[in-house]
């Protein structure tokens, strides 16, 4: 049987898709880019929230029936083989390139750090969403759990400000992972074990714990909403959830940083524009060009 596509919720995912290649028309790993068009690949910072914030929000529906074998085959055959392929092209693409333009000790570059390439995406900035998604696809056995004790939705809306507490207390304090070295924890690595992060086992323990952290808000706000949009008594309110969910989204991703913690600004607009999509299914007709949007943005998200 064909699954009922939410319109809505694919248009956004193609107009995010298409800010990521805005967000990486300026990627560092390729030279230098001016400060302007750093301040401008800012405002595309919400793709990856949002594509956080779809993935949890939708798995949900499979805790509740059951995570099955099938589940687990499909998932991290959809996420892995995508990245085995994506990071082979990536890898390749630029000893291509290197060779191309004679900088011989780049390629040498490439070789230093397998580590980086094999399991944090380092063959290219982009792919770090990937391994993230495998952490975050392992954390649903703590909602299968949640969801067999029957927690109370209060006692997850307790665990999604904690969590997101502790997410961002991450953040400030610069132990999040580092896009670059790709190592998580550093600050705290050098005062207890400077050299930890130099011994392979630890630096992927250390960047998985990492990636749970950024996940652990991202699946409890799921498992919050999960239940709440799907009552009844919040489609007689459609036009309003809508068009506030969209002004939402607007202020927050001109201005969220003024104003709001950077933890709670990347969920509010990874989960903001997920609940305009829902909402604006009931607007929209299903058609190819916004269902092609949908799947394109699976190429690597």
């Amino acid at each position: 049987m064909q699954k009922t596509r939410l319109v809505g919720v694919d248009l956004c995912r193609g107009i995010a898709a298409y800010a990521v290649v805005l967000l990486h028309s300026g990627d560092q790993s390729w030279g230098y880019i001016s400060p302007l068009a750093s301040e401008f690949r800012s405002f595309f910072y919400f793709a990856v929230p949002f594509f956080l914030a779809t993935s949890f929000y939708f798995s949900m529906g499979k805790v509740y029936t059951g995570l099955t074998v099938d589940f687990w085959k499909q998932r991290f055959q959809r996420i892995i083989m995508p990245y085995i392929i994506w990071t082979i092209f990536y890898f390749f693409s630029k000893i291509l390139m290197f060779n191309i333009s004679k900088q011989p000790d780049k390629i040498k570059d490439l070789f230093l750090d397998p580590v980086s390439i094999i399991f944090f995406g380092g063959a290219s900035l982009q792919l770090y969403y990937l391994p993230i998604l495998i952490v975050g696809t392992c954390s649903l056995l703590i909602a299968e759990y949640l969801v067999k004790r029957h927690t109370r939705v209060i006692v997850l809306a307790f665990l999604s400000i904690v969590s997101m507490f502790i997410y961002n207390l991450f953040l400030v304090s610069g132990n999040d992972f580092q896009l670059g070295p790709n190592v998580a924890f550093q600050n705290i690595v050098k005062l207890i074990a400077p050299n930890a992060n130099e011994i392979p086992p630890w630096r992927i323990i250390f960047v998985q714990i990492a990636f749970l952290i950024r996940c652990l808000p991202y699946l409890f706000i799921a498992m919050v909403l999960q239940p709440l949009i799907s009552r009844k008594e919040y489609t007689k309110h459609v036009n309003f959830i809508t068009l506030s969910f969209f002004v939402f989204f607007i202020v927050v991703c001109s201005y969220g940083k003024l104003f709001l913690p950077i933890a709670v600004q990347e969920l509010f607009l990874g989960y903001s524009l997920l609940i305009l999509g829902i909402y604006l299914s009931q607007y929209l007709k299903n058609n190819n060009l916004i269902n092609s949007l949908g799947f394109c943005s699976f190429g690597i998200y």
